[in-house]
């Protein structure tokens, strides 16, 4: 009886990371694409495109340098230190260039804001 008591609240049963990262992709894209685009024809309209142009630049740039970070095994968050900008490699090669990636992302964000705000 002890037995059944401790394994009838608990289930093996789990969702699998695929499937949410299959399913999870179209609400993805339909959360970015629908403001971007609208961003950029509001941008079009009042001669900012290069301001847009340059804050997906530099996201896909950051976004691009992290994956070879990723592909090159050099661990991203040591230690799941999340948002810590892994002060441990700072002096590294793959710490200068997530560095980059991080300031990249930042800047392209800063773009992006600058130019919702102009284009309000």
């Amino acid at each position: 009886m002890a037995n059944d008591r401790r394994t009838l609240g608990k289930s093996d049963w789990h969702f699998p990371a695929d499937l949410v990262a299959i399913l999870g992709a179209p609400l993805t894209s339909l959360l970015f694409v629908e403001p971007l685009t609208n961003l950029l024809d509001r941008a079009k309209q009042k001669g900012h495109e290069t301001l847009f142009c340059l804050g997906i630049l530099l996201a896909l740039s950051g976004l691009i340098l992290l994956l070879l970070l990723a592909l090159l095994r050099t661990p991203l968050f040591p230690r799941i230190r999340w948002l810590s900008f892994a002060r441990n490699c700072s002096t590294s090669f793959s710490g200068n260039i997530r560095y980059l990636a991080y300031a990249m992302l930042l800047a392209s964000l800063a773009v992006l804001l600058a130019l919702w705000f102009i284009t309000r």
